[in-house]
């Protein structure tokens, strides 16, 4: 987490962690980010109960979905409207495409 936050935050953008999926959550009831980056595996609540708690709270959230879970969950996020799924390892010019995608920049 650190690591991905210093890498992104040399590239200029502003960075918001939180370091469990309830955090996250709460935080994003709360406040709007221009683009959420969600790992599947968080400890106490996964990223797709985080996505499906979020949906109605902003159906329009960009989102990049990073899984250590091989295509397990594929079918599930797609229904919930992510089209930009990561696999662990990952690749940081990949990322920073997707970002830039996103982000129209």
């Amino acid at each position: 987490t650190q690591f991905l936050k210093g890498f992104l935050l040399l590239r200029g953008f502003e960075i918001h962690v939180s370091n469990s999926g309830l955090e996250a959550l709460e935080r994003l009831k709360k406040e709007t980010f221009d683009l959420l980056l969600l790992d599947i595996g968080l400890p106490d609540l996964n990223g797709i109960e985080i996505l499906k708690s979020l949906k109605p709270l902003n159906p329009s959230q960009k989102t990049v979905v990073i899984t250590g879970h091989g295509k397990e969950y594929d079918e599930e996020l797609k229904s919930l409207g992510i089209a930009h799924i990561l696999q662990k390892p990952l690749g940081l010019s990949i990322l920073l495409d997707k970002i830039k995608e996103l982000l129209g920049s």
